[in-house]
This record gives structure tokens, C-alpha cells and sequence, in this order.
């Protein structure tokens, strides 16, 4: 169950100036995200060859919250309950980043 969240590298070649800010982003979602739904801690991946995140103005994150080809975590994955931990989990995450994306401004 563990959950693993990417983002950019510091050496992506589309977005070199976003690195800082999709790093912190991505480490506030995963420590809310933790937090909230109990899973045992998962790591930030960085990665340059997602389409998503390359060619972004913005910082990005990609979030990978289970499999459903595991069946423990299809178990958790479609229940209400376990749905709401992820939502209130990463919403508390983009939460937390921008608070201290002000702090450190």
C-alpha cells in the first residue's frame, strides 16, 4: 500500500524553473496523503518523461494512489470511505503547499 507520487526532475528540460516548486508540492501531497489514509510511507518519484508534467507552467504532481490489479488495495480503492482518506488527503497536500510556498516567499 505504499503510494507513489512524481514529479519532475531538477534536470528536466522543458520546465528547469519549476523543479523547487513541483518538489515541494509533491512532498506536501505525499506527507497529507500518508496522513490521512494510513499507508505506509511511499516515495516521490522524479521523472522527465511524463507527458503530463513536461511543457508545464505550473508545478505538477502525479499521484499513484493503488493498483487495481493488487487486490488489496481494489478492495480500498472502491470504497467510499477509502476514497474520501485519498481526497481529504491530497486536498490537505495542495493545502499545505501553498502555505508554505507563501512562508518561504
Amino acid at each position: 500500500r505504499d503510494v507513489e507520487i512524481i514529479c519532475q526532475s531538477e534536470d528536466n528540460p522543458y520546465n528547469y524553473c519549476n523543479y523547487g516548486r513541483a518538489r515541494l508540492l509533491s512532498d506536501a501531497v505525499l506527507g497529507s496523503f500518508v496522513q490521512s489514509t494510513g499507508n505506509s510511507k511511499g516515495d516521490v518519484i522524479e521523472d522527465d518523461n511524463r507527458p503530463i508534467i513536461n511543457w508545464s507552467i505550473v508545478p505538477t504532481t502525479i499521484i499513484e494512489v493503488g493498483s487495481l490489479a493488487n487486490s488489496a488495495d481494489e478492495e480500498l480503492l472502491v470504497t467510499d470511505e477509502y476514497q474520501e482518506k485519498i481526497a481529504e488527503g491530497i486536498a490537505a497536500g495542495i493545502e499545505s503547499y501553498f502555505t508554505q510556498k507563501e512562508i518561504n516567499q
